[in-house]
C-alpha cells in the first residue's frame, strides 16, 4: 500500500476510533506504513485540539460550522472539498477531514447518498478518498445495507476496499451484528488485495465485540478456523498495545493457549506500540518477562521498528542492550543505515564513539548501501572501511556502475585511486568487455 494512501488510513482511524487496524495492518508495506505513521502524532495532537470546548463547540455543545455547513450539504461539501485541495498538506488536512466529520453527522441518510453520487464527478487526487471514506461510515451509522452497497460498487480497487472499510466501521459502531451477519453472507465478495479479505473483517467484529464482551468474544473465536483466529488476535493485540488493562487481559488468555500465538500477539504488540510510545514498548519487555532468548527476540523486533521511524533514539538504546557483545555492529547495522540516510555527520559521530564491537563490516557495507544511489561518493568512503576483502570488492562493482552512469569522470578518479586488486573487482564485467 502506497504510504500516501497508509497515511489516509490512519487519518480515518483516528477519526473513527478504530486506528488499532491501521496501525498495524499486515496487508500494508512495512516501509510505506512506517513513513504515515510519523503523521500520527501531528494528527493525534489535531484530534485533541478539536475535541476542546473553544473549538468544537458552543456553550450548547453544537459545532457552529459544522452545522451551518449542513443546511446545505452539497455547498458545504463543495467547500470543504476545495479547502482540502488548496491545502499543501492535502490528504494530511486534518482541520478540513474534521470538518467534512462534522457537517455530516448532522445529515439524513439519502443526503449523504446524495452526496457520495456527486462525489462521482468531483475528481481530485488521493484526498478524494478520505472524503468517501469519511461519508460512507457516516452514512452506514445510519444505514448499514445502503452504505455497504455502494461502496461495493465502486470499480477501483482501492477506492473500494477503503470505502468498504470506512462502511464497516460505522456499521459495526452501531449494529455490530448486523454488519457481521452480512460479511458471513458476502464473505466470497470480499476477496482481493490489500490484505482486506474476509477475514480482516471478521477481525474487526470481534475486536468491537470483545470491547464489552471480552471472555464471550474469545469463546466464540475458539470455534473458528485457526487462520481466522489468529487474524483476530493479532487485531485484538494491535488494538490492547497501549491499554495496560486490556493488554494484561489478552496476554493472560493466551498464556492458556499455544506458546506461537501469544509470542505473536506480544511481537504485534511491540511493534504497535513502538512509533506511539518507544519508553513504553521498551517497558512491555519486562511486563512480559521473557526467558532470554525470547527476550532478544523481542528486543530485535522492537529495535527494528523503533529505527524505521527514530533511528538516533533506537540505536541509543539498542547499544545500551549490545554493548560488550561480541559483533553487536551486526544487530544495529541496518537501525545505523537508517540513520546515515538521514543525518549521516550525526551517525557518523556516534559510532566513532562506540567501542570496537559496533566497527563490523554489516555497519560500514549496509551504510555504503544506504548512500549509494544518493551520494555514490559517500557510499564509496563507507565501502572502504570494510575489512573483508571479497565483501568490499562486490560492493565496488555495483558501486562502480552506479556513479557511472551519474558522473563517469568523478567515478573514474576514485576507481584510478584505488589499490590494483580493488580497481580490477570494481571494473568487473566492465572489464570483461572491452
Amino acid at each position: 500500500m502506497k504510504s500516501k494512501e497508509m497515511g489516509i488510513m490512519i487519518a480515518f482511524g483516528v477519526i473513527t476510533g478504530m486506528l488499532g487496524f491501521f496501525a498495524g495492518s499486515s496487508g500494508a508495506d512495512d516501509a510505506a506504513a512506517e513513513s504515515a505513521k510519523r503523521e500520527l502524532a501531528a494528527l493525534k495532537a489535531e484530534m485533541e485540539r478539536r475535541q476542546s470546548a473553544e473549538l468544537t463547540a458552543t456553550s450548547s455543545g453544537v459545532n457552529t460550522r459544522g452545522y451551518e455547513l449542513s443546511r446545505d450539504p452539497e455547498r458545504g461539501l463543495e467547500e470543504l472539498i476545495e479547502e482540502l485541495k488548496r491545502s499543501p498538506m492535502a490528504m494530511m488536512d486534518f482541520e478540513s477531514m474534521f470538518n467534512i466529520w462534522d457537517m455530516v453527522q448532522y445529515l439524513d441518510a439519502y443526503e449523504i447518498e446524495g452526496l457520495l453520487a456527486s462525489l462521482e464527478e468531483a475528481g481530485g487526487g488521493q484526498e478524494m478518498m478520505a472524503v468517501r471514506m469519511i461519508l460512507l461510515n457516516r452514512l452506514a451509522a445510519k444505514d448499514g445495507p445502503a452504505a455497504v452497497e455502494v461502496a461495493m460498487g465502486i470499480e477501483q480497487p482501492m477506492l473500494k476496499m477503503s470505502g468498504l472499510m470506512g462502511a464497516m466501521m460505522g456499521w459495526m459502531r452501531n449494529a455490530p451484528d448486523d454488519a457481521y451477519n452480512w460479511i458471513e453472507e458476502n464473505g466470497d465478495k470480499l476477496a482481493g488485495g490489500f490484505g482486506m479479505g474476509k477475514e480482516r473483517f471478521e477481525a474487526m467484529y470481534y475486536a468491537v465485540k470483545a470491547r464489552t464482551d471480552f471472555d464471550g468474544t474469545m469463546a466464540k473465536i475458539e470455534g473458528l478456523d485457526e487462520s481466522t483466529q489468529s487474524t483476530v488476535i493479532e487485531q485484538l493485540a494491535q488494538n490492547y498495545a497501549s491499554d495496560g488493562e486490556k493488554r494484561a487481559q489478552l496476554i493472560s488468555y493466551l498464556q492458556g493457549k499455544n506458546t506461537e500465538t501469544l509470542h505473536e500477539a506480544q511481537d504485534t504488540m511491540v511493534r504497535s506500540l513502538v512509533w506511539q510510545d518507544p519508553e513504553q514498548a521498551v517497558a512491555l519487555l519486562d511486563e512480559f518477562n521473557p526467558a532470554a532468548e525470547r527476550r532478544a527476540e523481542l528486543e530485535e523486533q522492537l529495535g527494528s521498528s523503533w529505527g524505521r521511524h527514530d533511528p538516533a533514539a533506537a540505536l541509543e538504546w539498542q547499544s545500551e542492550t549490545l554493548q560488550g557483545q561480541e559483533n553487536a555492529g551486526d544487530e544495529i547495522a541496518g537501525t545505523f543505515a537508517r540513520w546515515v540516510g538521514n543525518d549521516e555527520a550525526q551517525a557518523s559521530d556516534w559510532l566513532r564513539n562506540q567501542g570496537d564491537e559496533f566497527h563490523t563490516d554489516a555497519v560500514y557495507e549496509q551504510a555504503g548501501s544506504q548512500l549509494l544511489n544518493s551520494q555514490p561518493e559517500r557510499a564509496a568512503e563507507w565501502y572502504g572501511q570494510v575489512l573483508d576483502d571479497s565483501q568490499r570488492q562486490s560492493n565496488y562493482e555495483g558501486l562502480y556502475e552506479t556513479w557511472k552512469g551519474q558522473d563517469e569522470e568523478a567515478a573514474n578518479q576514485w576507481l584510478n585511486s584505488l589499490p590494483e586488486a580493488d580497481r580490477a573487482a570494481a571494473l568487473g564485467s566492465s572489464s570483461e568487455g572491452e
